[in-house]
């Protein structure tokens, strides 16, 4: 849905109201943050679906440790590596420093370790490539969602999904105009809208392949 016909449906909701009662400035704050807040929800409950999935790639530099994670980070998901520029790539676990037991500044390096550390906006290899290899490093990561600003920008979300933003934004304008009823109605409609966010990502699995019985018959 996109950001004009979210803005229309609100102001529609709200009894046709105008520009003058309701800017595109301050509703697309709210919109803007009800949209963050529903893909928040989605990525908590999308189990093995990912939400806004990206894969960065970047080039392996010898005896290089450091890398910037990419800025639209969110949510890390998978780091694999092609050490040998030879198409063989290594998984590499992310490993929490706090378990590494040795110093980490005597730079010791395990020849059998294949794990990297992510510390700010930095990921560390343990074992760092013997030369430089293209395209060597990928992160698999769900990525920050952009905000909505021109009028044919579109969420992400399925148009359903959608009611969590619309309903959101109702109801700030309702507690900005001391609309109690309005309040109390837009504050049951969102957790509705919530739940079925929950329900929609957390059945979004990969497909299984149905069960196949036997049925045993004995014959005498």
């Amino acid at each position: 849905m996109t950001l004009t016909k979210i803005r229309q449906k609100i102001r529609y909701l709200l009894g046709e109201i105008s520009t003058d009662n309701y800017s595109d400035t301050n509703i697309d704050r709210a919109i803007n943050d009800y949209y963050s807040r529903a893909v928040s929800a989605a990525l908590q409950n999308s189990g093995s679906w990912e939400v806004q999935g990206e894969v960065s790639t970047a080039d392996l530099v010898a005896d290089q440790k450091e890398y910037v994670v990419p800025a639209d980070l969110l949510n890390l998901k998978r780091i694999e590596a092609d050490f040998y520029d030879d198409e063989e790539w290594t998984v590499l676990s992310v490993k929490d420093m706090r378990n590494i037991y040795y110093p980490l500044s005597d730079d010791d390096v395990s020849a059998s370790s294949s794990y990297v550390r992510v510390f700010d906006n930095s990921l560390f290899l343990e074992n760092p490539a013997e030369s430089n290899v293209t395209g060597g490093l990928k992160i698999y990561y769900s990525k920050e969602i952009t905000d909505l600003s021109g009028d044919s920008d579109a969420t992400i979300l399925p148009d359903h999904c959608n009611n969590y933003i619309i309903h959101g934004a109702c109801l700030d304008y309702c507690i900005r105009t001391t609309d109690t009823e309005g309040i109390n109605l837009y504050r049951q409609l969102l957790t509705e809208d919530y739940n079925n966010i929950e329900k929609h990502y957390s059945q979004k699995l990969p497909a299984v392949r149905a069960q196949i019985s036997v049925h045993k018959e004995r014959y005498n």
